[in-house]
């Protein structure tokens, strides 16, 4: 008799599994593992199966993507809309949390509204966008952080808001982190943020990994950024806990080339904000200065400890993918231990 229970109970179960796989076409996602995204989050909640969550974003059309994290008990679910062209590498990566992205294969074409795409709506002889798109038909994502704002995507004083961006030219969009003045992060350290190892390849450092508080953007959302055939200037805000000493510096026209060149950066004049004392740490007016990795080394930087960087001969300690311990800039004239660091693109 407990042998028929057994395996009547068994016989439920794989049915119910059965029933469940045939609801849910795994095949119309793509698995991002250790990926995760953080913006257009449409609804979050905590489930017992993984497969309610499957269930829940195949069903609804407006989900686009789904992030998925274990937790005690189950797994929390963040369903994500607005999602367009995008693969893996549009969103960071990160170990050690088992993240699980999906993102929806099947192409989806949102009702027109007398032209207007991507669940515009038509009012008074103009489409109204879903913020963060853009255009006259809604038909594309903002292609840059500034835009985001001018398109009236909330951007939040002394924090940074992930936005979905697509520069011109790319053919992909991404995830980007914009602060409130319209800049996009390209690196944030801070050290009491998750601990987020910099000592990486040179493919790694071609997308995004981290999490917010200690976070790269990559290489190659970088050199989408600036190749849009605007000028760009890179910001460097330091910040010392201790002494609540804080400094920004600029430099004009920044730049940086593709892959097969080492994502060479040129820079041009420094400029320190008022009052700041900031001093010069990435080396001003220097042309071709080659991104390097542990696996592709410049006159023997980086070591086997410290990250990616634009080493400029004299100013190697300066890199601000060091470990947290070691993070310095320069600060009149002298060297500045740093415990928050970020550094921003601003388009001019």
């Amino acid at each position: 008799m407990a042998y028929r229970q057994f395996f009547l109970k068994l016989f439920v179960i794989l049915c119910y599994t059965r029933a469940l796989y045939a609801t849910v076409d795994l095949r119309k996602f793509t698995t991002c593992k250790d990926h995760y995204a953080s913006c257009r989050i449409r609804e979050q909640w905590t489930a017992v199966k993984v497969f309610q969550c499957y269930f829940y974003c195949g069903r609804n059309y407006w989900c686009r993507a789904l992030t998925i994290k274990p937790i005690a008990g189950g797994v929390t679910c963040t369903f994500h809309e607005g999602i367009f062209d995008v693969n893996c590498k549009s969103f960071p990566f990160q170990k050690n949390y088992n993240y699980k992205l999906l993102l929806k294969n099947e192409v989806y074409e949102s009702p027109d509204d007398n032209g207007c795409k991507n669940d515009a709506t038509y009012n008074s002889g103009n489409c109204q966008c879903l913020k963060g798109f853009t255009g006259t038909y809604c038909e594309r994502y903002v292609r840059d952080c500034r835009e985001a704002k001018e398109a009236g995507v909330t951007l939040i004083l002394y924090q940074v808001v992930h936005v979905m961006i697509k520069p011109t030219g790319n053919n992909y969009a991404f995830e980007a982190l914009c602060n409130y003045y319209g800049y996009i992060a390209i690196l944030i350290r801070h050290a009491q943020g998750y601990d987020v190892a910099f000592n990486r390849s040179f493919e790694e450092y071609k997308y995004p990994f981290g999490m917010i508080n200690n976070y790269w953007s990559g290489l190659e959302n970088i050199y989408a950024v600036l190749n849009q055939g605007e000028t760009f200037k890179l910001q460097i805000f330091c910040h010392d806990f201790t002494t609540g000493t804080m400094f920004s510096v600029y430099y004009n026209a920044f730049h940086v080339t593709s892959s097969p060149n080492m994502y060479q950066m040129s820079v041009g004049s420094i400029l320190v904000d008022p009052g700041n004392e900031g001093s010069d740490g990435l080396g001003e007016n220097n042309n071709d200065i080659p991104f390097c990795t542990y696996d592709k080394p410049c006159n023997g930087y980086p070591n086997n400890i410290n990250g990616g960087w634009w080493y400029v001969n004299g100013l190697q300690k300066y890199a601000l993918t060091n470990p947290k311990s070691t993070v310095l800039f320069k600060y009149r004239h002298a060297d500045f231990s740093a415990d928050s660091v970020s550094v921003s693109l601003e388009r001019l």
